[in-house]
Order: C-alpha cells, then structure tokens, then sequence
C-alpha cells in the first residue's frame, strides 16, 4: 500500500474583474505553512507581501472553531486599495506541541463569508462557512440548520480528512511554460456533491443520487417535497447532502441491487436509476459516450453541453483540484487510485501549453467531476491518465 501525506495547497481567490487566482502552497516564494511558534499575524503578513500585497492599518482578528467548539484557527478581516479582503487560517500542533498556522483562503475585494455570523465561526473545510448560535449549526449562506451527519460529511473531507480508499498515489507536478490557452465548461450550479451512504461499496447509489440531485431541478418531484438548490444574493447553489438526498441514495442501494462486496455492475444502475426515476413519474434514458471500446472525449463533451451529467464507471482513475497556476507555471497536485468506483462528470477543462517560441508542447484534457469521495467532493480528472474508464453514460431523466 502506499499512502502519502495529502496534499493541502493555499488558495486565493481575487474577485476583482471576475477574475480568480490561486497561489498553491509549494510556490518558491510565498510562504506556505508558518514557521513553529511563528506569530500568525506575522505569518499573514509575509505570506501577503510575497504576493505584492500591503494591508491598510491594522486587522480584525477572530478565532474559528472545529465542530467541537474548539478553537482551530483565525479570521483575518482587512483592508487594501480601500476594499474589504480577508484570510481564513487553519492551526495545529504537533506531538511535541509546536503550533503551525496554515492560510488556506485569502480573498480580496470581498467581505468575510463570517460577516454575518452571530454565533461561534465553525470552519471545517474550504467554502463552507458555519454559524453556531442558538445550540444549533446553520450553514451561513443559506441559513439551513445541520445535522450531525451533514457536519460529519463535511469533517470527513475537510482539513486533514483521509481519502475514502486506502491504496493511492498523490504526485506533485510543476508545469511551465510561456503561455497557455484553455477551453472550459461545466453545468450552470455544477453538480451536487453528496459523498456518504448508509452501505459500503456504495459509490454507484452515491453518484445516482447526485445525478438525481441535478434532475430534480427539471423534474421536481424526483425528490419529494424537496429542493436540491437556493438562492442567495443571485448566487445558485446546491444544499448540502441531508437527510432527504441520504434517503435517496440509501433507496437506490435496494433499486440498483447492490452487493456489500461487491458494489453495483453498469446493468443494474441503469436499471435501478430508471424504476426510482419511474417510480416519480419520469422516464431515464442511457447513451454511451465510448466507441470502439474507448472513451470518446468529443463525444463526452458534446453531451455535458447539452446538459447531460455522465455517469463514469472506473476500474483505476484519478482526481486532482484543478490546475492552480501561478509565476508562469501550472502547478498540479494529483492522486491516482487502483480501485473500482463510479463518479459522475458534469465539464471539461482543456489547456494546451506554448513554449518561447510559440510551439505547443503538450495538451492536457480533464474531465469536471462529483467524485463520490468524501475527501474531495469535486474536481477533475485528467484523461489517458493512468484511468480506465469501463463504462460512460449520458443520462437524460424527462
């Protein structure tokens, strides 16, 4: 078995001119993790100014808490060229008690996702902001009150989760060039990134549900009495898994004739994905999106523009978070699995690299997923990547 240390890159996103960057934690300038004992305000600052970046007076400094209600890091709330910015930092110690301070979201020309937090800032993973007030846990932009098996849903993928499967691989790998050209695509919300199940080996239910999840904006009543999306602010988002998608998921296990050992063959889930969607009154239909026996990326493509998620059905695979450049140099951390599993794809990312000369060098094609995992709810995986894809279908519930 080989099990390497996951990899934790720095995030940063810039909003200006809608815009994002991300300046990964192996960069040969900024600082990724502090020093032991370093003071973390000091860490921020030099973090900050190896990115060209000087705050404006001081800081609004708060701590942030695990779901415990122990403290585990801090909220930096501050200012630059006269706008609202903010950094949210994760600590832990050591055996030997040293504390290291790790920045995992800065954001400029934003103000603080806590802004409105009226209790405890619970923070257990990037993206999800949680306000603990009144003895219960609301997830801050929609204001919906957790369950415990929501919040444990997000610990298990959030800072220093292991993966779902023990046998993996995660390389690092720094790709430069003189400049590079991208094609991109993914649905409109995404998809929804539910990860966890009643079973084992339940990854097929899982990816069902998720697919499910998306429909049920077009076919509302595929999950009763439910919506799988909000609203706020004009943004769009998926809710989190609850205890409405897990009955779903947990129903699809008994549709899809799934074995505790060995999980659900490609027959049985297009077969049990069609009596639940039958059963609510609508109709699922399958196209495959190989040929000749090979994965057809055009093909592929050409489905999820029209709107149809792609269920992956895999014998090895790979999932990484994307590709985070910075300093004219693409970085990418990717962690490969030798196992069965079924995800769904909702996008692609194309990069094709230049050298000085103007020559491309290489192409790169990833495929924008819902992985299943509960390490990494989402990402992308890179294709003729040491993936075997057996089967891919284009699902369209009406």
């Amino acid at each position: 078995m080989t099990k390497k240390t996951k990899f934790a890159a720095l995030t940063v996103a810039c909003l200006c001119a809608a815009t994002a960057f991300a300046a990964p934690a192996w960069s040969n300038d900024a600082q990724a993790k502090s020093y032991a004992n370093q003071d973390p305000t000091e860490y921020l600052e030099v973090t900050l100014s190896d990115m060209g970046y000087t705050p404006e007076g001081g800081y609004q400094i708060d701590y942030t808490y695990n779901k415990d209600l122990e403290a585990n890091g801090l909220e930096y709330v501050f200012t630059i060229q006269d706008e609202q910015c903010y950094a949210l930092m994760t600590s832990e110690t050591d055996s030997v008690g040293n504390v290291y301070y790790d920045v995992m979201e800065i954001f400029f020309d934003a103000p603080s996702p806590f802004a409105d937090a009226q209790g405890k800032k619970v923070y257990l993973d990037m993206f999800t902001y949680i306000d603990y007030k009144d003895g219960a846990y609301y997830e801050i932009t929609s204001d919906a009150e957790l369950t415990n098996t929501q919040l444990d849903a997000i610990e298990q993928h959030g800072f220093g989760a292991d993966d779902d499967y023990e046998n993996y691989d995660t390389v690092y790998e720094e790709i430069n060039y003189a400049r590079r050209e991208t094609a991109t695509f993914t649905f409109n919300y995404g998809l929804p990134t539910y990860s966890i199940s009643s079973y084992r080996n339940a990854c097929a239910n899982i990816s069902g549900g998720i697919i499910l999840g998306y429909y049920d904006i077009f076919c509302p009543n595929l999950i009763p009495n439910y919506s799988t999306i909000y609203t706020v602010n004009n943004r769009t988002r998926y809710y989190l898994q609850s205890a409405e998608t897990s009955a779903v998921i947990d129903q699809l296990y008994y549709d899809m004739k799934t074995n505790v050992t060995n999980g659900t063959n490609v027959p049985n889930f297009k077969t049990g994905l069609y009596n639940y969607a039958k059963r609510q009154g609508y109709t699922a239909t399958y196209a495959s999106v190989k040929s000749g026996g090979a994965f057809d990326y055009d093909s592929y493509k050409t489905q999820v523009k029209n709107g149809k998620p792609i269920a992956l059905f895999l014998m090895s695979f790979n999932v990484n978070d994307g590709v985070l450049p910075y300093d004219d140099a693409d970085h990418i951390s990717t962690t490969y699995y030798t196992v069965n599993h079924a995800m769904v794809g909702c996008g692609y990312l194309d990069v094709d690299y230049y050298n000085a000369s103007g020559s491309k060098f290489r192409s790169d094609k990833y495929l924008k997923i819902s992985t299943a995992l509960s390490n990494i709810t989402n990402g992308y995986m890179r294709i003729n990547d040491k993936e075997n894809i057996y089967e891919a279908l284009a699902v369209t519930i009406v």
